[in-house]
This record gives C-alpha cells, structure tokens and sequence, in this order.
C-alpha cells in the first residue's frame, strides 16, 4: 500500500468498510463490493459506518452505533 499506485482499493473492502489492513477503513467511489450503488449517498453511509468502524477498532469498549442519525437532547 503506502505509495504503491497498483494497490486496488476496489476489491480490499468488505461490507462494513474495513479493508484488507487491519485498522484501515475506506469508502466512497474508491471503493467497491457487492451490492454497492454508485450515489453520493452510498457514499455519506460508507463514510458513516467507516467512522463507527473505525471508532470501535480504536477503542473496543466503545457502544457501535446502529442508525446514521442521532437524537441530540
């Protein structure tokens, strides 16, 4: 990966945007799985479950967040 420009980002993410590297979490029109639609707003989902994803691989004690919005009180 690092610089490698033949690294295909396309076939190295799973559903829930990991990567073939662990603590690597990707999303957007450089990524592709099955079932993908290419819509800007797949895209703002992929980033949302690559966040929470992300957060729960950083810290493992942390509650996953099942929706995209939030109620705020």
């Amino acid at each position: 990966m690092g610089g490698d420009r033949d690294f295909d980002w396309q076939d190295c993410v799973e559903g829930n945007m990991a990567t073939n590297v662990p603590g690597i979490f990707a999303a957007g029109d450089i990524v592709q799985y099955e079932g993908k639609t290419n819509l800007i707003a797949s895209g703002y989902t992929e980033a949302i479950t690559a966040v929470n994803k992300a957060h729960k691989f950083i810290d493992p004690k942390v509650t996953e967040q099942l929706y995209s919005t939030v109620l705020y009180r």
